[in-house]
């Protein structure tokens, strides 16, 4: 007798992918479960109904996993899908802000092309008004926000620099022109 249908049918993927998530919510967040349960919603046709919400519950988990910037490339992934939920979660803003941040940091960490510091603090500051004051997510954003503030105050000192200073320090005093 089949209750539940093929092992590798959409329902079941799509449930297994949940009792994953749950695994590692009440189980000590293992990062194996996670890892299963982003596997699973790997094998998810993309019409399912639920997938969106499914993916702003896997954003979440992924910022709740101690392991966030390990896979911040899949959250920017999971993020789109999720943006395509005309009713999202509560807590889907926020995870999109945070995921968002520190996907601009690490664009200029990279030197990503057409990403400058300053539009990227620009947009942080923007989404640190999102957020507010809702911890943990404050936190993060701020986090992003102070990286990029130095990227972006070194960029001034590296494009300073590459034009070249007007004359040679002195041997004496050691220092350059301002």
């Amino acid at each position: 007798m089949k209750l539940v249908g093929e092992a590798d049918s959409a329902p079941w993927r799509f449930t297994r992918c949940w009792l994953r998530l749950v695994a590692f919510d009440q189980h000590g967040r293992r990062p194996a479960d996670l890892s299963a349960a982003l596997a699973d919603f790997d094998e998810l046709p993309e019409d399912l109904p639920g997938r969106c919400k499914l993916a702003q519950i896997l954003v979440n988990a992924i910022l709740r996993s101690g392991r966030f910037t390990a896979h911040l490339e899949r959250a920017v992934a999971l993020g789109e899908i999720a943006a395509a939920d005309p009713h999202p979660l509560p807590e889907a803003e926020l995870d999109a802000a945070v995921v968002r941040s520190t996907a601009l940091a690490q664009a200029v960490a990279e030197s990503a092309p057409g990403v400058t510091p300053r539009g990227a603090l620009a947009e942080v500051e923007r989404l640190a008004r999102v957020v507010g004051d809702r911890q943990p997510y404050a936190q993060m954003v701020d986090n992003a926000r102070v990286a990029l503030g130095l990227w972006s105050a070194g960029w001034r000192v590296i494009r300073r620099v590459s034009r070249g200073p007007q004359r040679t320090p002195n041997a004496r005093s050691r220092s350059w022109p301002a």
